[in-house]
């Protein structure tokens, strides 16, 4: 039997975040499809693939979240027949009462 290595639950969401890399705003946002979302983090779908590492300005589509999160490139994947091209992004720097939200929503 082997171990998840995962530290939370991943749980299929369909929202949309628009994202730039931290300190290039002047470039414009990318608009990413997430197909999955966890406590620390999310599967953003795309065919754009950054090196990990990057940190990301992340603007999240929800109420609760006023301005963008912090985001870290955590690992990338160019897809196969079984899983879409994109990142794997954690965030980083949510205070606790964000944390705590974000989890709300994640969960309901």
């Amino acid at each position: 039997m082997s171990e998840n290595p995962r530290r939370f639950m991943r749980h299929p969401v369909s929202v949309e975040f628009k994202a730039h890399e931290a300190n290039q705003a002047q470039h414009g946002d990318i608009l990413f499809d997430v197909l999955n979302m966890s406590q620390g983090g999310a599967f953003l779908r795309s065919d754009v693939l950054l090196d990990i590492g990057t940190t990301l300005e992340i603007g999240l589509p929800f109420e609760f979240l006023n301005g963008s999160v912090t985001g870290r490139v955590a690992w990338v994947t160019r897809g196969d027949r079984d899983q879409a091209p994109g990142m794997g992004i954690e965030f980083v720097g949510l205070d606790d009462q964000a944390q705590k939200q974000l989890n709300e929503w994640i969960e309901d």
